[in-house]
């Protein structure tokens, strides 16, 4: 379904955006489920981005590393997006996750058929 959150159209930056998010449905509790999925994995990734990113900062700042200054710039910049999209992602998660044991998410499972 095109507007559903997981398998609409909706381009990458989309799943950062929780106003975008919270105004949208799924089209069924499995597209749902598959989002949140999805969000622990990229929750674990940008947690591994960050780890990696602060360790060759710190490598940088304790002249461990030939890294140039722009290059930890460019590491630093890397960095902030990674922290914001993982707490997107988190609250993101939590609020699906919250909705989802309330059962107020609503999700689509037919064209006619709204279910809150």
């Amino acid at each position: 379904m095109k507007e559903c959150l997981y398998c609409g159209e909706h381009s990458f930056e989309d799943s950062f955006s929780l106003r975008r998010w919270a105004n949208g449905f799924y089209c069924s509790v499995k597209c749902l489920n598959d989002d949140i999925s999805e969000a622990k994995a990229t929750i674990n990734y940008y947690e591994n981005e960050i780890k990696d990113s602060r360790n060759q900062i710190l490598k940088y700042e304790n002249g461990r590393s030939n890294l140039s200054k722009e290059e930890i710039e460019k590491i630093e910049e890397e960095l902030r997006k990674a922290r914001s999209r993982h707490v997107a992602t988190l609250q993101k998660l939590t609020h699906m996750e919250s909705l989802q044991k309330l059962n107020k998410l609503r999700y689509k499972e037919s064209e006619e058929n709204t279910v809150k």
